[in-house]
């Protein structure tokens, strides 16, 4: 892989690890909605995609067929018009999937016992009829189904919705009692979040070792990637 694809790849990738390494490195929990987490990891994979299915299968006959035909300069533009429409493209299919999957909550930085405790004087504040089976919650009066997961070497929970009948309003009610309560909520360190700091800096020395060895091509990289 050249200088330019691998600093596609790993550059998403990098931020991302970034971005979630400095969350969980915190000392307070942090919640996000489900749609913002789906989100946020299509962003970070974004350069894999780039630098692998859409340069696999992007369609050079557009700009060969096409390019003649459009007046002036913009002919040279086409190949960069395609791979903007692709990206396009593979954005809204992640938009698309995150607002397409049930109401979901995930918590950064916070341990199963200090969440459950938190939890248990929480919901009867939001509904007095809770119900409570193992790892599932059942709040009638909000319409909100739940299980919860926690994986305890990341220090990461979810509450997952369980069953159709879910009300979108109540899980906007849990969730924004949820933030309100972790704001005064503090929580160690998480030694998760050095493995993510690892894998961002090795992508870094990577992307910057690559340059360093094959900076000169990239230019032209630039230009066989474009079509121009």
């Amino acid at each position: 892989m050249d200088s330019l694809h691998l600093c596609i790849a790993l550059g998403p990738l990098a931020a991302y690890a970034i971005i979630l390494g400095a969350i969980q490195f915190r000392r307070r929990a942090h919640l996000v909605s489900g749609f913002r987490d789906n989100l946020t990891l299509g962003l970070g994979v974004i350069g894999f995609v780039i630098a692998g299915p859409m340069e696999l299968f992007y369609p050079d006959t557009v700009p060969a067929w096409y390019g003649p035909v459009v007046p002036g300069d913009m002919g040279h533009w086409l190949g960069a018009a395609v791979w903007v429409l692709l990206i396009a493209l593979y954005l809204l299919c992640v938009l698309w999937g995150s607002l397409s999957t049930r109401p979901r909550i995930v918590i950064y930085n916070m341990g199963a016992t200090q969440f459950w405790s938190l939890l248990t004087s929480l919901t009867k504040e939001l509904d007095l009829e809770t119900e409570q089976c193992g790892q599932m919650l059942h709040f009638p009066n909000l319409g909100v189904n739940a299980s919860i997961e926690s994986f305890a070497s990341m220090r990461y929970i979810q509450l997952k919705s369980v069953g159709h009948q879910q009300n979108v309003e109540g899980w906007r009610q849990l969730q924004l009692a949820l933030a309100e309560r972790l704001k005064a909520e503090t929580s160690p360190r998480n030694p998760g979040a050095i493995p993510l700091f690892l894998l961002a800096g090795g992508s870094v020395f990577l992307m910057a070792s690559s340059l360093w060895h094959d900076g000169q091509l990239v230019q032209q990289a630039l230009i066989d990637m474009l079509r121009f």
